[in-house]
């Protein structure tokens, strides 16, 4: 099956009488080399845009910054969006599946739901790693209780106070 694409103005094809234009035929009017960079034009500013409308959205009181307290960030690139309850890998996975442009254009379009948050690369670095100590401190800790019901287990565990009696 093709698909047409509408495409929104621009080249010599595009008129009102003939909106749904074939790539193929764009192509060949304009020249690959021309018709190449215009789509990348157009994505990037597509990109560009809808990426610090929705960091703007999510950001402290809308505007485009990371929203940790005291942070001054304010570069696009610099920035991105964070699972405030970290529930990103179970959001990719059964719900919306996407991240990047296509995350934010699917936010746009669901009405910016709550959960979010903008930050910036080293906030997002600094949460997972405080997130990956947690779970390593809790991991010694079960493996730890775990070790003691053991040996509890073969009855070689004597409490402080009776070792301490069997060794005077």
């Amino acid at each position: 099956m093709k698909h047409r694409r509408v495409f929104l103005g621009g080249f010599p094809s595009d008129t009102n009488e003939n909106k749904n234009v074939s790539m193929k035929k764009i192509r060949k009017e304009v020249g690959t080399d021309i018709f190449k960079a215009r789509q990348n034009t157009r994505s990037l500013l597509y990109n560009t845009s809808i990426k610090a409308e929705v960091l703007s959205h999510y950001g402290p009181d809308g505007a485009l910054q990371c929203s940790m307290v005291g942070c001054s960030i304010v570069d696009p690139d610099m920035l991105s969006l964070d699972h405030v309850n970290n529930d990103g890998a179970e959001d990719r996975g059964t719900g919306r599946g996407y991240a990047g442009v296509p995350l934010y254009a699917v936010l746009k379009t669901e009405g910016y739901p709550e959960g979010f948050a903008t930050l910036c690369c080293n906030h997002q670095n600094k949460k997972e790693l405080a997130l990956r100590r947690e779970k390593a401190t809790n991991d010694i800790a079960l493996v730890k209780s775990s070790v003691e019901l053991a040996v509890m287990a073969c009855g070689l565990y004597l409490p402080q106070e009776a070792q301490c009696k069997t060794q005077n």
